[in-house]
């Protein structure tokens, strides 16, 4: 007995002093100060953009410190800047499963799951939203110098088309082209029978004829001096046409009755017809929402909607029956709108699901022939081309969320805390840009007095940053504009993309959210490949512009800034109390509500 009392003692003695060396080792202490002085940091890497650099610190700040949870709150608002909206989300969770009182930060994750389902529903409507009301395109804003001679003196009206600010109106009985650029007459072509203007860059396009000739015409950048020279020549009968990429084009030809893909040199790649059905009578339209086609058949009154994967592999997605239909547009929404006889434009709902609605936009129109986007809505013209219309897009169930964030943030000390932010909307705004929306402000948890100041700003050479991905991998992105901020450049105004990028659903809605939280347009360059609808899809939500070329002309960027300022009481913010520290904006501008929240340290301005 005693040896085992023995034994035992030994080992609680050996236990006790392996303890007791292990116990030197000591548990690594919190460093609270050190890990406020890298929250700081990250915080002036968010007001300057540096958003991989801000993150970078945000997570040193937690090895310094695990429990100063006011962290996961500030890196919950730089994931919303990166369009990371799923991630802040689960930050703001996690900061909130400590702070559960947090009413504030509560009122937060909810706007958020507010702006992460009206994105998706952005990408994906499942049923259309928009309306639209008409005013004559020869008064106000949208082309007050339109030349009423040439408008008088119209034979005919083939296809208007547009790109950026610059419209196209054919005259096909009168051998003309005439181009505008921000309302003014910028040129008059003598072109023999044209139908249809395929722009391939801002200052490159390719003018369809109805004999089968293609010409190319070219505005120099300098000069101005458009030149013109033959391209192709197809022998058919082309009714319409729209680019695909750089070297195909897609044409209604009413002579073989089909839609025929043609190379760049007017061959035949591809064809369609409807199976079992023959030549299709009267072929009028077609257009493009990336690799996805709308055809217009009036001879049958019928529009198809087909998805083209090269040569003559096409899927039917959807057809729908719209009587005496003479013309087709896409719209943001990922549906149509549809010209018809009668006076009537009709719209066909979002084709995400395979669901086909069709609803009527307006009625007793003067004789609507053609159809196109611009502006920011939809310009139409009759068939003698002596009445153009623009329609301003609207929302039937009132004001939708839209995205933003403020870029830049200064104070003015005084008696009071003046402070100034900058706002810069992306170009799919940009018809908001004239008007003055209503704001409030919030600062610790009190009404603030918010003034702002709204500019629309033309910028006839945006700065561009090409982002390549050679493989279609969407990280590639990621990585390169990481890379240009690591090396200190600042965000470019328009982001250019390849066709071949291939983005699924969570890559969208990223893409999406990045541009317009940072006021960005994405401009996609169709190289080798059509883009994808998804791709297209997001480029439309950004105001973005499809090229053709690989070094494209861009189109000047047309967007809006607001300027927001307050004045806020001499209280500094204790730090950690993150969200007493936060300025909020609410913001009204009649079709679009925006919110915007940021943390407010006067401390890190000076």
């Amino acid at each position: 007995m005693r040896r085992w009392v023995a034994v035992a003692a030994g080992v609680i003695i050996w236990v006790l002093l392996l303890c007791l060396g292990v116990g030197a080792q000591e548990m690594p202490k919190a460093d609270r100060r050190a890990s406020e002085v890298i929250f700081m940091m990250a915080y002036r890497d968010l007001l300057g953009r540096r958003y991989w650099s801000s993150l970078a610190n945000i997570s040193g700040a937690l090895k310094k410190d695990t429990y100063f949870v006011d962290l996961y709150f500030l890196r919950s608002v730089v994931q919303r800047r990166m369009g990371n909206l799923d991630d802040a989300a689960a930050s703001l969770r996690s900061y909130l499963e400590v702070r559960r009182n947090d009413y504030r930060g509560k009122s937060i994750l909810r706007s958020l799951e507010d702006e992460i389902r009206s994105l998706r529903l952005a990408l994906r409507p499942k049923a259309s939203m928009l309306s639209a009301t008409f005013v004559d395109a020869r008064d106000g804003s949208v082309l007050p110098k339109l030349d009423r001679t040439f408008i008088l003196g119209m034979g005919g009206a083939g296809k208007v088309s547009s790109l950026g600010d610059k419209l196209f109106l054919v005259d096909s009985l009168g051998d003309r082209v005439v181009i505008y650029r921000g309302g003014k007459r910028l040129a008059s072509l003598a072109i023999k029978s044209p139908v249809a203007v395929v722009p391939l860059d801002y200052l490159n396009w390719v003018v369809l004829s109805s004999d089968g000739g293609a010409f190319r015409v070219e505005e120099n950048q300098y000069s101005g001096a458009i030149s013109q020279w033959p391209y192709f020549k197809h022998d058919g009968h082309i009714s319409d046409g729209v680019a695909l990429s750089d070297g195909a084009f897609a044409v209604t030809d009413r002579i073989s009755g089909s839609l025929l893909i043609l190379s760049s040199g007017g061959r035949v790649m591809g064809q369609w017809r409807p199976k079992g059905s023959g030549r299709l009578p009267e072929l009028v339209a077609v257009d493009s929402l990336g690799s996805r086609l709308a055809v217009a058949d009036r001879g049958r009154g019928m529009v198809y909607v087909l998805d083209w994967t090269g040569g003559s592999s096409f899927k039917e997605v959807a057809n729908v029956r719209v009587n005496g239909v003479r013309d087709l547009t896409w719209n943001h929404e990922g549906g149509l709108f549809v010209v018809a006889e009668g006076g009537a434009l009709f719209k066909v709902g979002p084709l995400w699901d395979g669901t086909v609605t069709l609803d009527t936009v307006a009625r007793g129109l003067k004789d609507p022939w053609t159809v196109c986007t611009y502006q920011g809505g939809i310009m139409l013209l009759d068939q003698g081309g002596r009445q153009p219309l623009w329609g301003g897009l609207i929302y039937n169930d009132g004001a939708v969320n839209g995205l933003f964030g403020v870029m830049d943030m200064a104070i003015d000390e005084g008696d009071v805390y003046s402070l100034t932010m900058t706002s810069r909307l992306s170009p799919f705004f940009a018809s908001i840009g004239d008007r003055f929306p209503v704001v409030r402000g919030v600062w610790q948890n009190k009404l603030a007095l918010v003034s702002v100041s709204g500019s629309r700003r033309l910028i006839p050479e945006p700065q561009v940053v090409a982002l390549e991905s050679p493989d279609g991998d969407p990280s590639r992105l990621w990585r390169d504009i990481r890379a240009r901020e690591e090396k200190g450049m600042s965000l470019p105004q328009v982001l250019l993309l390849n066709s071949n990028v291939r983005l699924g659903r969570r890559d969208q809605e990223r893409l999406l959210a990045y541009c317009l939280m940072n006021g960005l347009r994405l401009d996609v360059a169709a190289i080798g490949v059509p883009s994808s609808p998804e791709l297209d899809a997001v480029r439309r939500l950004t105001g973005g512009s499809l090229y053709f070329r690989a070094k494209p002309a861009l189109t000047p960027l047309d967007g809006v800034e607001w300027t927001f300022r307050m004045p806020l009481p001499k209280v500094d913010v204790p730090l950690g109390n993150v969200s007493d520290s936060l300025v909020s904006l609410f913001v009204d501008a009649e079709d679009y509500s925006f919110r915007e929240w940021m943390p407010f340290f006067p401390a890190a301005f000076r």
